[in-house]
């Protein structure tokens, strides 16, 4: 079809990419997300009922020692336990493409292969209080590894960050838990592998995928 100026037609628009700015990379269960985040708000009312309500009443009233201190650690104990396990637990991963990369599958797929280390990653995690937590950085700041027993496989070193917030503010998350699996949530969920391959070549490592325990099958 042909326009002519002049005749209040207005040429067509180009079609989108098919891949938007920042596609999700992993995405693990709502079931997962929402046990985990219940838990770990049901943790903190469980502190705040021990620690800080009956503690201080055993004190108070004259009770012996070790019902304070038994009070204080069965609030004390879940919060800590519960959190240690569950910080490094990733819900989202976005990755920053550039504009050539959007456009098909194959050109994403090879630049999946190749992403520089300067591309940026946006991984959101779990706070104390069970709220979502963002994270930006890029690859060459991920480092594979093994801690917690597994419960971590992807790290960053993150004193210049901290060194730059305030005192009162949550320190910077370095610790991650991406679980294999989660990427089959996505659509654009299978570039993760070949990111998470490339981050381990970078460190020296092979066979390095999704990392942590499988899930989504």
């Amino acid at each position: 079809m042909i326009y002519h100026a002049g005749t209040g037609s207005k040429p067509p628009l180009p079609p989108p990419p098919p891949y938007i700015l920042s596609p999700f990379l992993a995405n693990p269960p709502i079931k997962e997300t929402t046990f985990l985040g219940t838990l770990r708000f049901a943790t903190l009312l469980l502190f705040a009922g021990f620690g800080l309500v009956l503690t201080p009443h055993y004190i108070k009233s004259g009770a012996p020692p070790q019902y304070p201190l038994a009070s204080l650690a069965c609030g004390l104990i879940p919060l800590l336990y519960v959190g240690y396990f569950t910080t490094p637990f990733v819900t989202f991963i976005h990755l920053r493409l550039p504009p050539y990369a959007r456009w098909s599958t194959p050109i994403l797929q090879r630049f999946a292969k190749t992403a520089p280390p300067n591309t940026q990653v946006d991984i959101t995690t779990l706070s104390l209080t069970g709220t979502p937590r963002h994270s930006s950085m890029m690859l060459s700041d991920l480092k594979p590894t093994r801690e917690r027993f597994g419960m971590v496989n992807f790290t960053r070193d993150t004193t210049a960050v901290n060194e730059k917030r305030k005192w009162w503010r949550w320190r910077a998350v370095g610790r991650f838990n991406i679980q294999e699996g989660n990427e089959k949530n996505c659509r654009a969920g299978w570039v993760w592998k070949d990111i998470a391959e490339g981050i381990g070549s970078r460190a020296g490592e092979k066979g390095v995928g999704g990392g942590g325990k499988k899930t989504g099958q």
